[in-house]
């Protein structure tokens, strides 16, 4: 693995880094987890720069919107 701050030559032109978020609790856990948002943002390969990036600060999805909504396959 190359050192921070060195790169390191890749394939791809760009990647997308998905970060998943889910339901919780903050003190205890809740089972089954449900996935509620999925930002993505596109890095530049060749530069590790973030090329765009999409992100809302409160979400607003409700649990009737978690439970309303298709299955990960479908919304895909």
């Amino acid at each position: 693995m190359a050192a921070r701050g060195q790169g390191q030559v890749q394939d791809f032109d760009f990647f997308v880094v998905v970060d998943f978020e889910a339901t919780c609790m903050k003190d205890g856990r809740i089972f089954p987890q449900e996935i509620i948002e999925f930002p993505a943002m596109l890095v530049d390969g060749a530069t590790g720069r973030i090329e765009s990036v999409l992100r809302r600060e409160l979400t607003g999805i409700r649990q009737e919107d978690v439970d309303g909504g298709v299955e990960l396959g479908e919304a895909l």
